[in-house]
């Protein structure tokens, strides 16, 4: 059998060919190149069996152990959120509210996508990670390790074992899913943690927890900016009392995406 032959009727077909080329080891694009290459039996069986996961609906993006965010790759497996292109507009409206040396603190973070690309764009930057999953953590870490960047990682809810510490700007991708939407989202969607998905009855629990919490963490004079999900901008907006300035950036595809508070009034 050959690539060619291997990625005939496959489908989908362009994540057959991602998965082809992670069993083969090459980049996708040279593979292409080359799809009158012999497989060999023992690819050939990797490839199917890999393949069959993704037509039972799991993410590529686990299959592979990889995801691309604000230009940097991520190991991801099925303790973390999936890092989305749609929060890079959400990163970049952190990295552009941190003074220079600033602090940031990272609720939520799961991979360590939003934090870590923070300490990449900032060299000055000193950044903390908190999440109260240890195992998302552990792949925030592995992640850290690979791309060379210094973070701070503590195991906390939300505030809950920073003391008094305060930040130059606070980020946070909730969970922000209505609980009652959860068994409707797409197999691939329900494949990732639920506890980085569901956010209560209304979708706003986190949010509320956070803002409420913000006292003695957020420097007067500084920025919060959230993920938002479709529909909530408004909501989360209206939310923030405390802050002079409220904006919405909208992401790569149009939709409200980040909400952002800046000049805290503590």
């Amino acid at each position: 059998m050959t690539l060619r032959q291997a990625l005939t009727d496959a489908e989908p077909r362009l994540d057959a060919e991602w998965i082809l080329a992670h069993v083969l080891g090459k980049e996708r694009l040279k593979m292409l190149l080359s799809l009158d290459d012999p497989l060999s039996g023992e690819a050939e069986q990797a490839y199917c069996a890999l393949l069959r996961r993704r037509m039972a609906g799991e993410p590529l993006q686990y299959i592979l152990r990889e995801a691309h965010f604000m230009g940097h790759a991520f190991y991801v497996d099925e303790r973390v959120l999936i890092p989305r292109a749609d929060t890079e507009t959400v990163c970049a409206a952190a990295i552009q509210r941190l003074p220079n040396g600033g602090s940031l603190l990272d609720i939520g973070t799961g991979s360590g996508a939003i934090a870590i690309s923070v300490v990449l764009a900032r060299e000055t930057a000193r950044v903390t990670g908190v999440d109260i999953s240890e195992n998302a953590l552990a792949v925030a870490r592995v992640n850290a390790a690979r791309l060379g960047a210094r973070v701070e990682w503590l195991r906390s809810d939300l505030f809950a074992s920073l003391g008094g510490r305060a930040f130059d700007c606070i980020v946070s991708n909730p969970p922000y899913i209505r609980s009652a939407e959860l068994p409707a989202l797409p197999i691939e969607v329900r494949s990732e943690p639920m506890s980085a998905l569901d956010g209560g009855a209304d979708g706003l629990r986190f949010y509320r927890a956070i803002i409420a919490g913000l006292s003695g963490h957020l420097r007067p004079g500084s920025s919060l900016v959230f993920e938002s999900g479709d529909g909530q901008s408004d909501q989360i907006a209206a939310l923030m009392k405390n802050f002079e300035t409220i904006s919405v950036l909208r992401d790569l595809k149009g939709l409200p995406r980040a909400v952002i508070g800046d000049h805290y009034a503590g």
